[in-house]
């Protein structure tokens, strides 16, 4: 088993020429420092756009960016300028992008917008300086802000969080500039300050070009926090009391679908405590919890046996969510110990109400530490309960950790569950020498929740990167009665392994920017080691342009024993069986530089006993800084010898942005398989950072089997209201 780990990590070493054995470790940070500028409460630094305050002229100026991509190691095509300075409560960032006014891209304002089509600067801070943890910010040309947490040393990004801070974009003559304020009490870091991690990166968007500060290579994707620069200097840094206190006000009326005529109106208050027990440590004390702004799922097909993953959405489950992951990155979409959707929901996804909940999250020295406990009311003729989550790891040497974790708790089904596991993480950046980087994972879960011992599940990972090359092995064992209530598991009783290499080349022409192909072969076995199922999936070519539009032809090789009968859909039955299947994609993007864009995704091949055609249209359109349509048409036709179905997933959004402080969203969208109509229209207005107003229409309507009229479901207009005073 270890020679599977470390055959592609020997291989890709020896193919560029690289020694076996491990080059001695060179400082990450290297000349990538900076000592920051500290200025007094006189310098009066106003968040508005324009850089004339003389205390900017006082400010660090960080040193050059240099180009990663299409050209790594060239000098940028346009300049960039950043200027750093703090003083005791906020740190400050002043941006100037220089550029023909004609070529810069500033469409999107709302708040945690997708800025791929857009030119904008991305930054992140290791407060810690630990290269586990950070907090990313982005600002685009049009105003648009946006905030994730990392952690994993880049492997998780958790862009639903939001914290509190100030940043205005604007046009210049020259290009466009930014400036920013971020204050210390949104942030969590070691008594004092110290040194903090940090890196930055300008995506102009014109000629798809990347511009980083720090290590600006293509074998270290952004998020590598073990290969960012240093800010020094910091020191008499304030948190205030570290107290938050956020109370909220929600209005509700519904009408109900039983009765058209009948109507509740409902008022209700609560809010959450944030308490900053260090300046390294949280406690968040939340109260008669709700969840009303939350935006909808996407409507989803499955024709599969097995569930799908929809991620969490909820602020408070995402605040410091990183402190709470588990194990190697495959397993995020396929197993989880604890998954924060199991608490305020029940089987089906309708909401559970929550008395409320505590949250400690933090750090001290090289531990790191996560604790969520909740309390939830009756529902359902099951009585109020709690469950929680213990989450603790341990950093070791520069990029590596160990952890523990437990679960308590069954919030779907009377009875109690608990869940406990350890992982293990080894990394090194700098593997076999320079661009070359490991990453050896292994995890092992234990599960009281079905039978009369419960179950088990472990497994093992690998990853070696380089400049071109990337390979990733795993596998993992999952038993049949292996049930953490609190999580996630997409299948029990296998054995799964699976190898990916991929490879990318990449041109300095001006045609073709990059050629990838990559192979993923995955076998999966029963615990007795007989065949359940593999898939050999090729992507033979994959093309990117200089014009930003990409071409990929994929083809599938699959395998799949069926033990019994499988209802595919009502009334369509797939019988018991081994089916081989052979299926091929093809997938163009148009580039988003262009007002007008989108993806066009064709399948075709063999399904089970017969075959299967997909096309999915997805449509973009962007015409002002106002209007932002976009679109979703995807059609599946199967073809079986006990039956055929047709399944048609169709949505439509329509958002509007007045600024950057206050954007309407609207989401339409229908599927035949649950012939459900649902509408979410959302307007989010930011009056200041911290106080927010949002007003939510949820309605509905189902076509009965059979017709075609449209008949309504329930409809709910929600009005709610959150401040956060900070002391």
């Amino acid at each position: 088993m270890n020679l599977l780990f470390l055959f592609p990590s020997l291989l890709s070493a020896t193919a560029a020429g690289a020694p076996l054995r491990a080059a001695r470790q060179e400082s990450s940070a290297g000349s990538y420092q900076v000592r920051i500028a500290r200025i007094g409460p006189e310098a009066g630094i106003r968040i508005d756009g324009e850089l004339g305050e003389r205390a900017w002229e006082k400010a660090a100026l960080l040193g050059p960016l240099t180009q990663v991509d299409p050209v790594e190691g060239a000098k940028p095509t346009r300049r960039t300028q950043v200027r750093l300075a703090y003083d005791r409560e906020r740190f400050y960032l002043a941006i100037e992008c220089f550029d023909e006014p004609s070529s810069v891209h500033d469409r999107l304002m709302a708040r945690d917008a997708n800025l791929d089509p857009d030119d904008r600067v991305e930054w992140w801070i290791d407060t810690f300086h630990d290269r586990r943890f950070a907090y990313w910010f982005q600002i685009g040309a049009g105003g648009s802000k946006g905030d994730a947490l990392i952690a994993l040393n880049g492997r998780s990004f958790n862009k639903d969080w939001d914290a509190i801070w100030y940043g205005k974009a604007k046009r210049t003559p020259r290009g466009w500039q930014a400036e920013v304020a971020i204050p210390f009490s949104s942030l969590a870091f070691a008594e004092g300050g110290g040194v903090w991690g940090f890196n930055l990166r300008r995506l102009r968007k014109a000629n798809d070009e990347e511009d980083r500060w720090a290590n600006p290579r293509v074998a270290y994707f952004f998020f590598r926090l073990a290969e960012g620069g240093e800010i020094h200097g910091l020191k008499g840094l304030r948190q205030g009391l570290g107290l938050d206190i956020t109370p909220f006000l929600k209005f509700a009326g519904r009408n109900l679908r039983e009765d058209r005529r009948a109507r509740i109106g409902t008022a209700e208050a609560g809010g959450d405590l944030r308490f900053r027990i260090s300046p390294s440590m949280s406690a968040v004390l939340t109260w008669n919890t709700d969840f009303a702004e939350t935006e909808v799922d996407a409507r989803r097909l499955n024709l599969t046996r097995f569930p799908l993953f929809f991620p969490e959405k909820r602020d408070f489950f995402l605040e410091d969510a990183g402190l709470f992951e588990f194990g190697a990155p495959d397993l995020r979409r396929n197993l989880l110990p604890f998954f924060s959707r199991r608490i305020g929901r029940d089987a089906s996804g309708r909401a559970i109400p929550l008395y409320g909940g505590l949250k400690v999250t933090g750090r001290s020295g090289p531990w790191n530490l996560g604790f969520l406990g909740t309390l939830n009311k009756e529902h359902g003729g099951f009585p109020s309960r709690g469950q929680g989550v213990l989450r603790l790891s341990r950093n070791l040497g520069r990029e590596s950790s160990a952890g523990v974790i437990v679960t308590e708790g069954r919030p779907e089904a009377p009875g109690r569950a608990r869940t406990v596991g350890a992982d293990l993480s080894l990394n090194d950046s700098r593997a076999f020498g320079r661009d070359r980087s490991l990453r050896f994972d292994a995890w092992f879960l234990a599960s009281s929740g079905k039978g009369e011992e419960g179950g088990q599940a472990f497994g093992l990972g690998s990853e070696f990167r380089t400049r071109d090359w990337v390979h990733r092995a795993s596998m993992r064992v999952v038993d049949d009665d292996f049930d953490p209530a609190l999580g996630f598991v997409r299948r029990e009783g296998i054995v799964r392994w699976r190898w990916q290499s991929r490879y990318a080349w990449r041109s300095e022409g001006a045609f073709l920017r990059r050629l990838t192909f990559r192979l993923a072969p995955t076998l999966t076995t029963d615990l007795g080691h007989d065949r359940d199922s593999w898939s050999v999936p090729l992507r033979w070519l994959g093309l990117e342009f200089d014009s930003g539009d990409t071409i990929e032809i994929e083809s599938h090789r699959i395998f799949e024993r069926l033990p019994e009968d499988f209802e595919i859909r009502d009334g369509v039955v797939v019988p018991e069986g081994d089916y081989s299947m052979t299926r091929h994609f093809l997938t163009l993007e148009l580039s988003d530089r262009r007002a007008l864009s989108g993806e066009i995704r064709l399948e075709a091949g063999r399904i089970y006993d017969g075959s299967i055609s997909q096309v999915s249209v997805a449509p973009l359109w962007i015409p002002n800084p106002r209007i932002k349509l976009g679109g979703l048409y995807e059609e599946t036709r199967v073809r079986l010898n006990h039956g055929d179905f047709t399944d048609r997933v169709a949505s439509f959004s329509f958002d509007f942005q007045g600024s950057p402080d206050l954007v309407l969203r609207n989401l339409l969208q229908y599927d035949t398989e649950s012939r459900e109509l649902g509408l979410q229209s959302r307007l989010r207005w930011i009056l200041e950072p911290g106080k927010e107003l949002f007003l939510v229409l949820l309605a509905g309507w189902r076509r009965p089997e059979g017709r075609r009229v449209l008949q309504p479901l329930d409809t709910e207009v929600v009005m709610k209201f959150f401040m956060t005073f900070r002391f």
